[in-house]
């Protein structure tokens, strides 16, 4: 999170460590013109840094969801997955905020992320399937997929836990919610994967 910012004077970094300042002069220079030419404004990264910074309320920073949302739609624009994701979630009412509720902007930015490699998005991808959370139609077949997704995600940062929940999804399918899941062997391959280390 930004815990600080800095700007130059007559060749010398001043640092603020005042959250609230920092966020400030932060949003002065992402609003200037002369800031859409900087490589490192267009990675998204520093409209993603504030956007975060204003969900949590870091430090003397309140929390405001209404400027989190319009930063974290800036860096979704420059392709930051994660921002995407806590928009995402965050439209679907999965994380408590201020941001109003749309189920169907929702569903767009988890499966933005979740199509862009986002764990979290992938397994919620997976969960929507399940029940079917309209305008998505309940499949097995899709819910068992982006779970197995999910898994293989989980497993490439190391979150075993994470992909062993994943396993548990696909098998809860047919034999909790009673669907046809014919990609139900999935759940076989991903537990191969945790335990065995096979990616085959």
């Amino acid at each position: 999170m930004m815990h600080f910012t800095g700007k130059i004077v007559g060749g010398k970094v001043l640092i603020e460590k005042n959250q609230s300042k920092a966020a400030r002069l932060l949003e002065k220079a992402l609003s200037s013109k002369e800031s859409e030419s900087l490589f490192i404004v267009r990675t998204g990264v520093p409209q993603e840094i504030l956007g975060k910074a204003y969900l949590a309320g870091v430090g003397n920073l309140q929390r405001d969801d209404a400027k989190a949302e319009r930063w974290l739609l800036e860096a979704s624009a420059h392709g930051r997955v994660d921002a995407t994701a806590q928009l995402g979630f965050r439209y679907l009412g999965v994380v408590e905020s201020d941001i109003p509720v749309n189920i169907e902007k929702g569903i767009e930015f988890v499966r933005k992320a979740a199509e862009a490699g986002h764990a979290q998005a992938q397994m919620l991808m997976g969960s929507l399937y399940s029940v079917g959370t309209p305008p998505l139609f309940k499949s097995g077949v899709l819910a068992a997929d982006w779970y197995y997704r999910a898994g293989v995600s989980f497993l490439k940062m190391g979150k075993k836990d994470m992909a062993l929940a994943c396993v548990q999804g696909i098998q809860e399918l047919s034999s909790k919610q009673g669907l046809s899941v014919p990609n139900g062997f999935l759940a076989d391959k991903l537990l191969k994967m945790i335990y065995i280390g096979s990616t085959q």
